[in-house]
């Protein structure tokens, strides 16, 4: 017992007598000041300053402003530790009871609370103002990326986001129990505009470190899309130097495929105790390490340039639509697969609770009726869009004929042929009654009429405008937020699936081996992510995203995600308020009164309406002419004779000059026609209203300013302009007029002009037109592919370094080849047209002036002047795989006149 004691007594004086040292040794202690400041809103923000006790006068310690919580237990132990002068922010302490939980008070009025406490930090005379921090935890990000967007006067060294949501986007993932889902969903658009950190963050120049566990503190999906995008959404802006965790610097995660990610977080769910640890570790970090360039924190310096991401953000608007277009035989029981196609995509969409379009072939509605009439009940439900895609399909083996073959008819013949078309179902080419009307089987038209109960959309209709207004046709359809958007290319299939298996890859073309002369289809999701870092944003542009009914219901899920998580796309459709299902749009409504009949079926009874039709065509034109599908050919222009123009230009152009020059050339994206014909440049640049310029001088602008940044590292606050002529070493050829053979030869219902091999250009004349077509089955469609940014850097210096009076024809740019792949540097050196890299040009430009950085580009085929023409060629003897779009030939003095216009004509 009394060695018990004893002990028992030692310790307590042991104790008392560490207790005493530590009293009378305050270096590891701090002072602790309280404050109240007064702000806006919040009225007062109440918290406390505290300093390292060993801190001596005229001495500077760095500085660190802490939201959130455990914000306030980590700025003494940031003094007492690590000698630092820190602060806290909680909205939870301070927040005024209107604003109802902290998340809400952390809008506009709480970062601009948190600025002014900033402000304060950085204002003390004992703290270094150029090492000073912010940290942030959980929805903290919010107040400190929006405090540092929306005061840019102040500037920081270093951002610590510890497990902060990147925006509404990550609602999905988060327990529909929680407060923030449950009082403000994703729909509730005017808090989230004031919440939207990976939005903030764009407009920050600071390094960032990203703390990311395996599995986030709230998000329950386990893949960190709100991580990556709040990494990427740096790296692609401002901030010139991000981090996750202990990984490499400045690299790029990839949101398409997170599971790749995986190992690149701290593993599981770490507690928070130790999360606290490794927060202040990495505070310590960055306060050791080196300040950032001034240029890395600086504005532009004498810009006049109104930064990208402080203009009203708009979305890129996207519409699905689908073509079901393959009826087959039903040579057994049970649903055809084009049913379960319909069924599966339709359950898909309403599960995401969004709206397609869908065009159907009238065999496709009659079996999907017969299959599944729950899924018509729910298409009627959702209020999708209905669009009528005409003839049987492209497919021979359905349940109609072919669209009848009317040229050559005179317009009365051809309209009775189309009349029975569209409204009765006839026995296909394999049956002996081929041609024939089936009885009391309605077709085309009608059979969607009766089969879904709606009148069609003449969105795919073609251009028998007229007769399918007698057919019910006709109703206006509602705007949408999207009625203003700029048209951005269309993206099919082969741009959806990229280089998958799904499609026949690498395709071939007249001349070349497989993928020898074929760039790499780009993934859709990169195609998203840099046109929303490369488009001027102050404005709203479309798409839309067609495909057949091969579509996998697993990729557009795949697409919605992304655009859900990146918070920068907005699905849409055409008509959004259904007035295509309002009761007097009816098909049944419309006959009633226009013919007078008590059925649908008794419309299959009608004559032609030839009296209400006859007035609409135009009797004089030629073979399709009439019906509004005239029929083009690669032709000859006559090469001109004049002396060229002299050249009219501004001396100059300012910096704000050439960035408006881009914003107008990457809001005319060059856009295809169903026939090959590739679209191509503006016909002249708009600076403003008043004032434009040639596609030459944007050129010469473009290329000039970026090679001074490439060589000075900044951009030229003016460029100089000198006289520069239009491209003339283009490779141009003649071809004779196309021979067009019979029209049963077409491919996928598109018809090439077909010419003897003699006449074809020789196959490196193709490869120097520009960039391809995708090829395959796909031959009218443009190729959609990626440069590096280092790439066209490079091809600028080349053509910097051999411009002279002209605007080269052809330059040269490193693509990502299918036939390059598995080489050592897995790109090859690829011939683009002066107009495909003009695109180029004014997406880095205005990466390096809203950004300071460069950035990748897109590019897609086009013509080398607006008014080329291009058109889908193939050899007498040759199939579809030699198939290629030939851009034809202009004269010099054409492409001359295209590239010198300053006026519009």
């Amino acid at each position: 017992m009394n060695a018990r004691k004893n002990i028992m007594v030692a310790f307590r004086c042991g104790f008392v007598a560490c207790v005493a040292l530590l009293v009378t040794d305050r270096s590891w202690a701090a002072d602790v000041e309280s404050l109240r400041l007064k702000v806006p809103v919040y009225r007062e923000i109440r918290t406390h300053i505290h300093r390292p006790a060993d801190l001596k006068p005229g001495e500077k310690r760095p500085g660190v402003l802490l939201i959130g919580e455990p914000g306030c237990k980590l700025a003494a132990k940031l003094a007492t530790t690590q000698r630092l002068v820190a602060t806290h922010f909680s909205p939870a302490e301070n927040i005024p009871k209107e604003f109802r939980s902290w998340e809400g008070g952390l809008g506009h009025a709480g970062q601009d609370a948190a600025a002014i406490l900033l402000k304060h930090l950085l204002a003390l005379p004992e703290v270094d103002k150029d090492n000073v921090g912010l940290v942030t935890f959980s929805f903290g990000v919010v107040g400190g990326t929006g405090a540092l967007a929306r005061h840019p006067e102040l500037v920081v060294k270093f951002l610590i986001d510890w497990e902060g949501p990147s925006g509404p986007q990550n609602l999905r993932w988060v327990p529909p129990d929680h407060k923030i889902v449950r009082n403000h969903p994703a729909t509730d658009k005017a808090f989230w505009q004031e919440r939207t950190a990976s939005e903030f963050i764009k407009r920050i120049r600071c390094r960032y470190l990203r703390v990311q566990s395996d599995q986030d503190h709230v998000q329950v999906l386990g893949d960190n899309q709100h991580a990556i995008e709040m990494l990427n959404s740096a790296a692609a802006s401002l901030c010139p130097w991000t981090r996750c965790n202990d990984n490499p610097p400045n690299i790029r995660y990839d949101a398409a495929h997170p599971e790749r990610e995986r190992g690149k977080w701290f593993p599981g769910k770490a507690p928070r105790a130790d999360m606290e640890k490794i927060v202040l570790r990495y505070v310590e970090e960055m306060t050791r390490m080196p300040g950032l360039a001034a240029k890395e924190t600086a504005p532009q310096p004498q810009s006049k340039i109104e930064p990208q991401n402080t203009r009203s953000t708009r979305p890129i608007y996207f519409t699905f639509g689908f073509h079901w277009d393959n009826p087959v035989r039903r040579e057994r029981e049970g649903p055809v697969r084009g049913s379960v196609a319909v069924r599966e995509m339709t359950d898909l969409l309403e599960r995401l609770g969004i709206r397609a379009h869908y065009g159907f072939v009238g065999a496709v509605a009659q079996q999907l009726a017969e299959d599944f009439p729950d899924t018509v009940a729910k298409i009627r439900k959702l209020k999708l869009d209905i669009g009528y895609h005409p003839g049987a399909g492209h497919n021979r083996r359905g349940p109609h004929a072919p669209l009848p073959d009317v040229r050559g008819l005179a317009a009365d013949d051809a309209i009775r042929a189309l009349w029975t078309f569209e409204t009765r179902a006839r026995y296909p080419n394999d049956d002996q009654r081929a041609g024939q009307p089936i009885p009391n089987m309605p077709g085309g038209w009608l059979a969607i009429q009766t089969a879904l109960g709606v009148t069609p959309l003449q969105t795919d209709a073609g251009g028998h405008g007229a007769l399918y207004e007698a057919l019910g046709a006709g109703y206006p359809m509602s705007a949408d937020e999207s009625s203003d958007a700029l048209t951005l290319p269309e993206l099919h299939e082969i741009h959806i699936y990229g280089d998958s298996a799904r499609f026949v890859v690498p395709p071939s073309y007249y001349g070349w081996r497989a993928g020898e002369f074929a760039p790499v289809t780009v993934d859709v999701l990169d195609w998203f992510r840099i046109l929303a870092e490369n488009l001027p944003r102050d404005r709203a542009f479309g798409s839309r995203l067609m495909s057949h009914a091969n579509m996998e219901p697993e990729v557009v899920e795949r697409l919605v995600g992304f655009m859900k998580r990146r918070g920068d796309f907005c699905v849409t459709a055409p008509d959004p308020d259904g007035w295509q299902w309002k009761p007097e749009n009816s098909p049944l409504g419309f006959y009633q009164k226009r013919y007078g009949v008590k059925t649908l079926a008794d419309v299959m009874t009608l004559p032609p309406p030839l009296d209400v039709l006859r007035p609409r065509f135009n009797e004089e034109a030629t073979e399709l002419g009439w019906l509004g599908r005239p029929r083009t050919e690669v032709r000859n222009p006559k090469p001109e004779t004049r002396n060229p123009s002299p050249i009219t230009h501004p001396p100059s152009l300012s910096r704000n000059d050439i960035l408006l020059a881009a914003d107008h050339i990457l809001s005319h994206w060059p856009r295809c026609t169903h026939d090959g014909d590739f679209g191509g440049p503006p016909p002249l640049v708009q600076l403003d209203d008043k004032r434009s310029v040639s596609l030459a001088d944007a050129f010469q602008a473009f290329v000039l300013a970026i090679e001074q940044w490439r060589t000075t590292g900044s951009l030229p606050d003016s460029v100089a302009l000198k006289p520069l002529r239009g491209p003339v070493d283009f490779p141009t050829h003649r071809v004779e007029a196309a021979q067009t053979l019979d029209h049963t030869r077409r491919l996928q219902g598109y018809e090439p002009n077909r010419i003897p091999r003699a006449a074809l250009p020789d196959p490196d004349v193709v490869a120097r037109q520009g960039l391809p077509s995708c090829g395959d089955y796909y031959l009218w469609i443009p190729t959609h592919t990626k440069a590096d940014a280092d790439d066209v850097l490079a091809a600028i210096a080349r053509v910097a370094e051999k411009m002279s009076d002209r605007v080269p024809g052809v330059v040269s740019l490193n693509l990502l080849c299918h036939a390059a792949r598995g080489e050592p540097d897995a790109k090859r050196r690829t011939a683009i047209n002066p107009a495909e890299f003009l695109y180029a040009l004014a997406q880095e430009y205005r990466a390096l002036a809203t950004r300071g950085k460069p950035n990748d580009v897109m590019l897609v085929s086009a013509k080398v002047a607006p008014r080329q023409i291009c058109k889908l060629l193939l050899p007498l003897d040759g199939d579809r795989l030699e198939g290629f779009i030939y851009r034809g030939y202009l004269s010099p003095d054409e492409l001359d006149a295209a590239w010198t216009r300053t006026k519009k004509e």
